[in-house]
């Protein structure tokens, strides 16, 4: 098992094109229109734009919406309206290429500059209008890439980013880029093609879909061109992402989306460098949460409270009641809650809690993403993560004490895995944070030890020293691959694995639950990992 040096997957933008339909001129004009890092300077015109506010209430704040690719600003009317009611005054404007843009025939492509000079001019137009409010970006899809970009850009304008899937991995992108390529070889790259299969993808509510393809403000025709533009657009996302390093970022994810891939979420999430960074999945969305009125009362009342919590610049992030459909995930904190104050002369007694632990695999194969645990046979080529939640507060660590070759690692923390292992109750941590472990071409067994403790250890003494106090659990496919403390109890859910996302929750599908029977301030499992 090796840590990489690079991505899970490398990313080819149709390369069956190349030679054949796109010269190196198309695509250098492409890069120059679509993905430089500089906005082009801003439009002469006012940027359309709809406002939704309360006439008789004093704002709080000022929140910005960016639609997806295909929509327009009015498909948030819905959300609008609501948060204005809630103290808010919010504004919606299209993207260019998309919305009011298309009564506009010489404008009516895709100009992602433009978009950010828009982004630009807006909020600055806004802080004229409401001087001192804070102003955040909401985006979703596309526009939650936008936003996104936008942030890294103006960080002194943008007072927090809300991205809801803003990742360009999307399921089956691969014969949607074929498709792509054969139209830009038989039609010509500026020839336009139907994308509504977009629409198939991002829900399965026969109304939504009936809606958005009878909307005529909707733009469901682009060009290869364009298409080309948004792949690019959205793939250097990675390398905006990490110059985001101080604004509070939040990222969304609808469980029951089949158009973007959580992994992909995900992963541009770990390039943020901002430490105020949150990440949540709203178990009842698919790709829509706050678009076409799809969003539930607790992804909005999580959203608010999050906002909130910024605004007020109070450390930690805001957290959903237990029952909430929304799992969080790292940067939370517990909300507080009132106990009977003792007298000033009396201690109340400190009582340690047992330590526990969930977690959960990750698997990435084959362009598939999987959640499974241990039991599950690996095989060359298979990336994982661990998904660590805690049920107290402490530091993670991940280490190899026999790899197929007999080798042993500490791989989190570490320089190549990520080095923050401080965990807060409730969450769900992806562990390593920076990377993905791999398994090489070495077929065995990779023993890895999973360690949870109130206080840090030294890591390197922790793998050195001989394991005292463990015993197999049992021979048979209960405990088959576990080695435990007997002073721990252990238990599973179902071990088969699940196609992500369609049942990514916490304490669901494939998750190992242990316990501490004392109070030891350390909880460690040693597991074994089947390499055929």
């Amino acid at each position: 098992m090796r840590l990489p040096s690079g991505e899970i997957t490398s990313r080819i933008f149709l390369s069956l094109t190349v030679g054949v339909a796109l010269s190196v001129s198309s695509l250098g004009a492409l890069s120059a229109n679509g993905s430089s890092s500089k906005p082009a300077p801003a439009a002469a015109r006012t940027v359309e734009r709809v406002v939704w506010r309360e006439p008789d209430t004093k704002p709080r704040a000022v929140v910005l919406c960016l639609h997806g690719l295909g929509l327009h600003k009015g498909t948030f009317e819905a959300f609008g309206k609501r948060l204005a009611k809630a103290g808010f005054v919010v504004y919606a404007i299209d993207m260019r290429g998309f919305g009011s843009w298309l009564e506009k025939s010489t404008r009516s492509k895709i100009d992602f500059n433009g978009c950010l000079s828009d982004i630009h001019s807006t909020i600055s137009s806004i802080q004229k209008e409401y001087p001192g409010l804070p102003v955040f970006l909401l985006g979703e899809s596309m526009g939650g890439a936008i936003a996104l970009r936008a942030t890294a850009l103006y960080p002194n304008q943008v007072a927090g980013l809300i991205s809801s899937v803003p990742s360009g991995d999307r399921f089956k992108a691969g014969s949607q880029r074929l498709k792509v390529a054969l139209h830009a070889i038989t039609e010509g790259l500026n020839k336009p093609m139907s994308v509504s299969n977009i629409v198939e993808q991002a829900t399965e509510k026969q109304d939504l879909r009936s809606t958005w393809r009878n909307d005529p403000a909707a733009k469901l025709q682009l060009t290869p061109m364009e298409l080309i533009a948004f792949d690019h657009f959205m793939d250097d996302n990675y390398i905006f992402a990490g110059k985001v390093t101080n604004t509070p970022v939040l990222f969304m994810q609808g469980c029951k989306d089949k158009l973007v891939r959580p992994a992909g979420t995900w992963d541009l999430f770990d390039h943020l460098k901002t430490p105020d960074r949150e990440r949540v999945f709203s178990t009842t969305a698919e790709h829509l949460i706050f678009e076409e009125g799809q969003f539930s009362n607790d992804d909005f009342g999580y959203l608010l409270s999050w906002i909130d919590k910024v605004v007020a610049g109070k450390p930690g992030a805001a957290h959903p009641q237990p029952d909430s459909h929304l799992v969080a995930g790292q940067s939370q904190s517990q909300p507080e809650i009132a106990t009977q104050t003792a007298p000033p002369s009396v201690k109340p007694p400190v009582q340690e809690s047992p330590m526990s632990l969930d977690y959960w695999i990750e698997l990435h194969r084959k362009d598939k993403t999987f959640r499974c645990n241990n039991k599950t046979d690996f095989v060359s080529g298979d990336a994982i993560r661990f998904h660590f939640v805690p049920h107290t507060d402490g530091y993670a660590y991940i280490l190899m004490t026999a790899g197929t070759k007999g080798d042993r690692a500490i791989l989190f923390p570490s320089t190549t895995g990520g080095l923050d292992n401080f965990l807060k109750a409730g969450s769900d941590y992806i562990l390593p944070s920076a990377a993905w472990l791999w398994f090489d071409e070495n077929p065995g067994t990779e023993r890895v030890s999973l360690v949870f403790s109130k206080q840090p250890i030294d890591a390197q003494a922790y793998l050195n020293r001989a394991s005292s106090l463990i015993a197999f659990v049992s021979s048979d496919r209960t405990g088959s691959k576990d080695i435990v403390p007997t002073r721990m109890e252990l238990s599973w859910d179902d071990p088969a694995p699940v196609i992500m996302p369609e049942q990514i929750q916490a304490a669901s599908g494939s998750t190992v639950k242990i316990r501490q029977r004392d109070s030891v301030g350390t909880l460690a499992l040693e597991i074994s990992l089947e390499h055929r």
